[in-house]
């Protein structure tokens, strides 16, 4: 397989147990590049995230462990990064993208609040406006009552 240098990525840390990531289309993303594929397979070792951007084909995406996202970068509306802090509640964490076609695409979320949970989701998210030049919303919505 030749490599495509139009095919950009970076890696970051694994995500956290507490985190889940959402498998909206399975395993396989119809629109992943093999070339990606291939370099998770062989450079990842500790289920690091790979964010990555195919500047030809104008594609966002997103692969930690088997599940794999991916958008059309002009498709996408804005990320959304929702969180609460603890208070009765152990708070929470969700990231989702929303689409042009006002559609909301989950890409993971979390049952538990922790500052180093906050740091991680909020170094992928700095990472996909950086590589894709895409909206970011985050939302405090304060205390898990």
């Amino acid at each position: 397989m030749k490599n495509n240098p139009a095919i950009e990525w970076t890696i970051l840390p694994s995500w956290p147990v507490s985190v889940h990531i959402c498998d909206i289309e399975g395993i396989h993303h119809p629109l992943t590049p093999e070339q990606v594929r291939q370099f998770y397979e062989t450079t990842i070792k500790n289920l690091e995230v790979v964010v990555w951007t195919d500047k030809v084909e104008n594609l966002l995406g997103f692969k930690a462990g088997i599940s794999e996202h991916v958008w059309k970068i002009n498709e996408i509306e804005k990320v959304t990064f929702r969180f609460a802090r603890p208070a009765k509640g152990a708070g929470f964490f969700w990231l989702s993208v929303n689409k042009a076609d006002n559609t909301e695409e989950a890409i993971a979320g979390g049952d538990s609040y922790s500052d180093s949970i906050l740091f991680w989701f909020r170094s992928v998210i700095d990472t996909m406006k950086s590589m894709a030049h895409v909206r970011v919303e985050e939302v405090d919505i304060g205390y898990d009552a």
